[in-house]
């Protein structure tokens, strides 16, 4: 090889220097990805598997195709979106609208269900209990 076609030493420094520090950079996420998946349960307890089950008896009750409203006792501060994705999730490839004004709504408690006085104003009846926290809704009125 001519004297030309050697890259200098700079370059190959430099290029070395990058690569060293992408890797260094993924390391951290390395390590914690190993740490989740040492320390996964082979019997899948993560929360899409626990609301799946959660949600089995509600499920076969519902409508295949439709949309749902939602009622939690879970306030924003403390996950209610998540718990309002996970509850979507789990009823898919139903609807489930932060909505509690549809014809059937669904209740997903973690503390205490409503107080009747408050159901009775916003029109919701319970149309099955499914345990768990898991109540079925219907608007009063509607059929």
């Amino acid at each position: 090889m001519t004297k030309s076609t050697i890259p200098p030493i700079r370059a190959l420094v430099g290029a070395g220097l990058i690569v060293l520090f992408s890797l260094g950079s993924a390391v951290p996420l390395l390590v914690e990805q190993y740490k989740v998946h040492q320390h996964a349960d082979p019997a899948r307890n993560d929360q899409a598997s626990f609301f799946e089950a959660r949600m089995a008896g509600v499920r076969q009750a519902l409508p295949l195709h439709g949309t749902i409203g939602f009622l939690t006792d879970v306030p924003e501060s403390s996950g209610r979106s998540a718990v309002l994705y996970l509850t979507q999730y789990s009823l898919a490839p139903r609807v489930v609208a932060d909505n509690t004004l549809l014809p059937l709504v669904i209740g997903n408690f973690f503390s205490s269900v409503p107080s009747p006085v408050l159901l009775e104003k916003m029109h919701l009846r319970p149309a099955s209990d499914f345990g768990n926290g898991v109540v079925l809704y219907q608007r009063s009125g509607d059929r």
